[in-house]
C-alpha cells in the first residue's frame, strides 16, 4: 500500500506531498491542473523510461519519493538486494535528470529491479493499460494469473519446451554435419591428424615453460640445493656445523637436566625438529638425484616445446582452444563415418521431448478451458453490475500454432455490449469506456488475497449517468480489501471516495505550480458541484452534489 507520495519538480508540480490511506482515494481537478502528472510519477516508480522533458523548467532534476507499506512476504526479496525495510515501511525513489537513478530502501538499483519490486505491490491502469488489454498475450497472462493450477503447469511447460528445443537443435546440427562436403570432412581430418601427431595435453605448454626455466638454471639450482643440504645434515663434509648436529647437541643438553620437567618437554620438541630437518634433507637429496639422473632433459624439453609451439602457430589459437577444436572435429568425423545410429538416437530423443511437450500443452489447455469459463462468468457478472446489463463476455481458448514456453493456446477475450450483437474480439468492439469497465471487472473478479494498490487513470472515459454511479460503486467494492486510487472527472465516482484529493493549478509571481489538498467533508459538495456543472457556487448543483454523497454513503452501507 502507498502510504505517502512526494513529487518535486515534475512538470508543473514544484513540490507536493500526498498521504494515502486504505480504501478508495479520488483525485479530481480542472483539466490541466496536473492530475495526470501524479500517475506519471507512479509510472516512473514502476520503471517507465525517464524523460528529461518531464523535469520542471529551471530545475536540474525531478525527484519522486514513495513510502510503501510492505507485506512480510516481500521482505525476503528485499533483503536479497540489500534494501532496508523499517517497521514494514519501504522508501523508493526515482530521480529524473541528466543522471537518472532508482533507489530502493537506500540501495541503488536498476530500473528493472525497481519495476519488479513496486510492480509487485502497485498496479497502474490508464489508457496504455486499456490498449494492453486488447493484446492476446496480455489476455493469456490475465487468465493464467487467475488459477494457481495453470501457474504450476506453466513451470512444467517451460522445462518441456526447453528440452524439446535442445533436442531439436542437436538433431539439426547432426543432420547438417552428416551432409557436410568432402572438403569440410578433409579439413576436419587434417586437424585431427595434425593434433594427434603431437598429442598435447591441456596446460602442457605452460608446464614445459616452467620445467625449461628450471633446467636452464640447473647449475645454480644444484649448488643452492647442495649448500642447503649441507647446512641441514652434512656439516661434517663442510666447514659448517649442520642444523641436525646442532639440534642433537641441544637435545642431549636438555636431556641431562631430568630434575626440571620443562627440560624434558623441550627435549621432545628438539627431537621433533631434528626429525623434520632430516625429512627435509632427504627430500632435497632425492630432488638432486632426479636432476642428476636426466642430463639430456633440457634437449628433450626444448624439442617438445618446439613441437607444441609449431602446432599452435599452424592453427592460430591457444592450446585450450585447440583441444576443444580437436574434440569437436573427432566427434564430427565419428558421426560422418556412422551417422545413422547417432541420428536415430537424436530423432528418438526429439520425438520423446516433443511428445512430452504435447502432453503438457494438452494439460495446460484443459486447465485454461476450465479457468476461462469460471473467469468469464465472473467478469460478465461484474460488467452487468457496472451498468452493462446486456453485455456478454467470454474467454475463448484455442490450440493454435507452434508451442512456446506458454504452451500452444491462443486466448481471446470476446465481448458484446448490446443485445442481438454477436460476441467479437475485445480489440474489435470495445470502446474506451467499455474497455475501462472490462478492465475494472477483471480486477474485481480476480481480487488477490494479498492486499495491493490499484491506480486507475481514465477508467471513467466514455462513462456517464447511471453507469458512472455503478462504476463508483464497483471501485468502492474493490477498495474494501484493496487500496484504490482513481483519477476521475465524474462526480458520481468521486462521491464514493473515502478520501478526496483536489489537484489545483496556482499561478503566483508569474510561476505556475500544482498543489494538492485533502478535502474536508464540508468541502466535498462544492467540488462535486464543480464536477457536475462547472458552477461550484450554484445552490442547485450543491444540492445535487449532497444528494450524490448521501446516495453513495447509503450504497456503501448496503454492501456490494
Amino acid at each position: 500500500m502507498i502510504r505517502e507520495l512526494t513529487i518535486a519538480n515534475l512538470g508543473v508540480i514544484a513540490n507536493t506531498r500526498l498521504e494515502f490511506g486504505p480504501g478508495l482515494t479520488v483525485l479530481s481537478g480542472e483539466t490541466g491542473a496536473g492530475k495526470t502528472l501524479i500517475t506519471t510519477a507512479v509510472s516512473q516508480l514502476l520503471g517507465a523510461k525517464p524523460d528529461v522533458a518531464l523535469v520542471r523548467h529551471g530545475a536540474a532534476e525531478a525527484v519522486i519519493d514513495c513510502m510503501l507499506s510492505v507485506p512480510p512476504v516481500a521482505h525476503a526479496a528485499l533483503e536479497e538486494i540489500g534494501a532496508r525495510v523499517q517497521d514494514d515501511e519501504l522508501i523508493v525513489t526515482r530521480t529524473i535528470g541528466a543522471r537518472s537513478r532508482a533507489i530502493v530502501g537506500s540501495r541503488a538499483v536498476a530500473a528493472s529491479v525497481l519495476a519488479d519490486i513496486v510492480g509487485g505491490m502497485v498496479t497502474l491502469h490508464g489508457q496504455h493499460g486499456q490498449t494492453r488489454l486488447t493484446r492476446s498475450s496480455e489476455q493469456r497472462s490475465l487468465l493464467d494469473a487467475s488459477d494457481p493450477a495453470i501457474r504450476e503447469l506453466l513451470t512444467i511447460q517451460r522445462v518441456a519446451w526447453q528440452n524439446a528445443r535442445s533436442a531439436q537443435a542437436a538433431l539439426a546440427e547432426a543432420q547438417v554435419m552428416q551432409e557436410s562436403s568432402a572438403a569440410q570432412l578433409a579439413n576436419l581430418q587434417a586437424l585431427v591428424d595434425d593434433f594427434e601427431t603431437v598429442s598435447p595435453s591441456v596446460g602442457e605448454d605452460v608446464d614445459l615453460d616452467a620445467r625449461i626455466a628450471v633446467v636452464t638454471s640447473l647449475d645454480a639450482i644444484v649448488r643452492s640445493a647442495r649448500t642447503v643440504l649441507a647446512m641441514l645434515t652434512e656439516g661434517d663434509d663442510t666447514d659448517l656445523t649442520d642444523v641436525a648436529t646442532l639440534l642433537s647437541q641441544v637435545r642431549r643438553n636438555l636431556e641431562q637436566r631430568t630434575e626440571a620437567p620443562q627440560f624434558a618437554a623441550w627435549a621432545a620438541r628438539a627431537i621433533e625438529l631434528q626429525e623434520q630437518v632430516q625429512a627435509l634433507g632427504h627430500e632435497i637429496d632425492r630432488y638432486l638425484d632426479g636432476l642428476d639422473a636426466e642430463p639430456d632433459v633440457l634437449d628433450v624439453l626444448m624439442h617438445r616445446r618446439s613441437q607444441v609451439g609449431a602446432l599452435l602457430r599452424r592453427n592460430g589459437c591457444t592450446l585450450e582452444e585447440l583441444v576443444r577444436r580437436y574434440q569437436a572435429a573427432s566427434s564430427a568425423l565419428s558421426l560422418s563415418r556412422d551417422p545413422g545410429e547417432r541420428i536415430a538416437e537424436l530423432q528418438q530423443l526429439t520425438q520423446h521431448a516433443l511428445a512430452e511437450q504435447e502432453l503438457v500443452c494438452g494439460r495446460l489447455h484443459d486447465a485454461r478451458t476450465v479457468a476461462a469459463a469460471a473467469l468469464g462468468g465472473r467478469v460478465q457478472a461484474e460488467l452487468q453490475a457496472l451498468g452493462l446489463a446486456n453485455a456478454t463476455f467470454s474467454i475463448a481458448v484455442r490450440r493454435e500454432g507452434e508451442a512456446t514456453q506458454f504452451g500452444d493456446d491462443l486466448v481471446e477475450f470476446r465481448f458484446s455490449a448490446n443485445p442481438g450483437q454477436p460476441e467479437q474480439a475485445l480489440a474489435a468492439v470495445g470502446s474506451g469506456g467499455e474497455l475501462s469497465r472490462v478492465m475494472l471487472a477483471l480486477e474485481t473478479a480476480t481480487v488477490p488475497e494479498q492486499p495491493l494498490t490499484f491506480i486507475f487513470d481514465e477508467v471513467d472515459a466514455g462513462v456517464g449517468g447511471r453507469a458512472a454511479i455503478e462504476l463508483g460503486r464497483r471501485l468502492a467494492y474493490l477498495a474494501r480489501n484493496q487500496q484504490v486510487i482513481v483519477v476521475t472527472h465524474l462526480a458520481q465516482v468521486a462521491a464514493f471516495a473515502d478520501q478526496h484529493v483536489l489537484v489545483e493549478k496556482v499561478v503566483s509571481a508569474g510561476q505556475t505550480t500544482t498543489e494538492t489538498r485533502i478535502l474536508t467533508e464540508s468541502d466535498r459538495p462544492r467540488e462535486l458541484a464543480r464536477m457536475l456543472s462547472g458552477m461550484e457556487d450554484s445552490a442547485s448543483a450543491n444540492a445535487h452534489a449532497q444528494e450524490l454523497l448521501e446516495a453513495a454513503a447509503a450504497a456503501r452501507r448496503g454492501g456490494r
